[in-house]
């Protein structure tokens, strides 16, 4: 025998599956999410007309009227669970501005093929020095996978 055919048997003998492994693996959940801003009168609006709906200081009704009719950004985030299993998606909206971050974090439970749309209103922030982002992680499943275990296979990851 040749170092050629002993080198052939070897590298076939390291090839052939020697038995089927069931393994198990966390698989993130499909989906799909987009997001997008708008500038957007304030959500506390209603509030600062009521607090001086009977009062007789001017002023203080002027102040009340011009925050009641300021905008404020806006975010959405659309998530959508294309998966076929139900899952909970961590969802991050984030408006950075020069001074500061604002994070409003929310955990919605999804169920397959089901659509949600987040809103965070960053009543803190005024102008337009502000950047939008947003961050998604869906939830994972547990999915029983087989595999063919080969001598090579074996021979690098058990030895």
């Amino acid at each position: 025998m040749t170092i050629a055919t002993i080198a052939l048997i070897a590298v076939i003998g390291c090839l052939i599956p020697l038995k089927e492994i069931t393994y198990t693996k966390a698989e993130s959940l499909d989906y799909e999410a987009k997001g997008y801003t708008k500038i957007e009168q304030r959500d506390d609006a209603a509030f600062y007309r009521s607090k001086v709906a009977w009062s007789t200081n001017v002023s203080e009704v002027i102040v009340a009227l011009h925050k009641s009719y300021e905008s404020r950004p806006t975010g959405y985030v659309e998530v959508q669970n294309k998966d076929t299993t139900s899952g909970v998606f961590d969802v991050q909206i984030i408006f950075t501005t020069p001074e500061k971050q604002y994070v409003k974090n929310y955990s919605p439970p999804l169920h397959s093929g089901e659509l949600i749309t987040i809103r965070y209103q960053a009543l803190d922030i005024e102008g337009d020095n502000w950047s939008f982002d947003y961050k998604v992680t869906p939830d994972t499943r547990i999915v029983t996978k087989q595999r063919l275990e080969t001598l090579l296979n074996y021979w690098l990851h058990y030895r």
